[in-house]
């Protein structure tokens, strides 16, 4: 994300995802003193993850997404590289063959949509839809469930995969928030 310092140049990073086919996919966690992966602490609304994940695409190339500070204190980042060139962590899981991912690998990222939030005068990239070929979608959104209320909390250092529309719509993201 270094290089991209507009909205302009972040949302033509985003449709540079379209085309790409999916071979891999690896979580990325803070260093808790358990040995046992966190991201599954609200399973039935996704994976929570406190620095992001990384897609290996066929061919080698690899894209990032992880909680980032450009535009705002808290978005959605997209690297064009391996996230651990900006993370420093050993918990790492890959979770390709995982029930939720399997069905995403070997298939290829046909759209991509990005939905801006904005905070005072600063806009910044809140959520991220991205539809692949095998006919199933995922967001990933700048957000942390809030037990007490039952709901998220945009603004977030932590990257939530969704993976169910309807999930998206109870908790607002993307084309479900109350500002789209």
């Amino acid at each position: 994300m270094k290089d991209i310092t507009t909205r302009a140049q972040y949302d033509a990073a985003a449709q540079q995802l379209v085309g790409f086919k999916l071979d891999r996919v690896t979580y990325f966690e803070i260093e808790y003193e358990i040995g046992e992966p966190c991201y599954l602490h609200q399973a039935q609304i996704g994976h929570f993850l406190d620095f992001g994940l990384e897609f290996r695409m066929t061919g080698g190339d690899y894209r990032s997404f992880l909680w980032d500070g450009t535009f705002y204190q808290y978005g959605v980042g997209i690297y064009g590289h391996a996230a651990n060139r900006e993370v420093n962590t050993n918990r790492q899981w890959d979770v390709s063959e995982t029930d939720d991912w399997h069905p995403f690998i070997g298939s290829t990222i046909i759209a991509v949509n990005v939905y801006w939030s904005q905070e005072g005068f600063v806009e910044y990239p809140q959520d991220l839809r991205l539809a692949f070929s095998c006919h199933r979608h995922i967001y990933l959104s700048a957000s942390q469930y809030l037990h007490s209320s039952d709901r998220l909390s945009g603004m977030s250092d932590d990257i939530l995969v969704i993976f169910d529309e309807a999930v998206a719509m109870k908790y607002k993201v993307g084309p479900h928030a109350i500002d789209a």
